[in-house]
């Protein structure tokens, strides 16, 4: 049985929402009629009651302290601005829209809320696709998809396009393919940004092809070295390709930030200790 946490911070705005009120009435997108019921699980429990909904855009392991900071700059004193969404299976809380809020309240061990009704896959889809909207899921994120709807439907891109089109997605063949090429780097690259959406597909196309048939080294050269904060996004994608075509250029003509690093152009610096 899944507990709530009966006295935790929680924004006015979901409060002047939606009231005191633990239960509320709502049409979803397709006029089906729900009642919406609120929990509010205790921190040392949000991360073995809640999960991510399979259907979810979202990569898990690239929700950090980096890339949630616009969440958990307010969360532990203002709570949070909006409750989650979702369903109850099996005593688990499964979330659809609100997957940014839930990495952040195990982060930051504060209370997690999420309102939960029945729902179908295609609703709990749904929601996830509209959730995501305030900050877009990354192309890498995006080329997982894609690649597997090719591989669980039998598609390719042309006809990805088409099948995404009637579900009302538009997006081209070209930049399919680009995403998909991104969602084949190493996890360890993309977790060199400040947040995924830095690599757009069309550098990341432009790095797979620098470092064809070469993925392993590009995986142990990032996790090498750190990128200086608040570096461009632009830099980094401009070092990793140069060291594809010249392994020397981390050390090449570039001054040295200490004893155990050099810097990596202007975007990172590589740890030699």
């Amino acid at each position: 049985m899944l507990e709530v946490e009966a006295i935790v911070p929680i924004s006015k705005k979901i409060q002047d929402s939606k009231g005191a009120i633990n239960t509320y009435k709502d049409t979803l997108y397709n006029g089906r009629k729900v009642t919406w019921r609120r929990l509010i699980i205790a921190p040392n429990d949000v991360e073995r009651k809640t999960t991510v909904f399979g259907g979810n855009e979202r990569v898990k392991d690239l929700l950090n302290e980096k890339s949630l900071d616009d969440i958990i700059s307010t969360l532990s004193e203002y709570g949070p601005d909006k409750a989650a969404q979702g369903r109850l299976i099996d005593g688990i809380a499964e979330i659809a829209d609100g997957s940014r809020r839930n990495a952040s309240s195990i982060l930051k061990s504060t209370p997690f809320t999420i309102d939960v009704t029945d729902l179908t896959d295609e609703e709990m889809l749904h929601l996830s696709f509209t959730g995501n909207i305030y900050r877009l899921p990354s192309d890498y994120e995006k080329g997982i998809r894609y690649t597997n709807l090719i591989n669980k439907f039998g598609l390719n891109p042309s006809s990805l396009e088409t099948f995404l089109a009637e579900k009302g997605e538009k997006v081209s063949r070209r930049n399919i393919n680009r995403c998909v090429t991104t969602a084949t780097l190493p996890r360890s690259l993309i977790l060199l940004f400040k947040v995924p959406n830095d690599l757009t597909a069309l550098s990341g196309e432009s790095i797979a092809k620098a470092w064809t048939g070469r993925f392993d080294d590009l995986s142990e050269l990032c996790n090498d070295f750190d990128v200086i904060e608040g570096e461009k996004p632009k830099n980094i994608i401009k070092d990793i390709i140069a060291v594809a075509k010249n392994p020397n250029a981390l050390t090449e003509n570039s001054p040295t930030k200490s004893d155990s690093s050099n810097v990596l152009a202007k975007g990172a610096y590589l740890k030699t200790d």
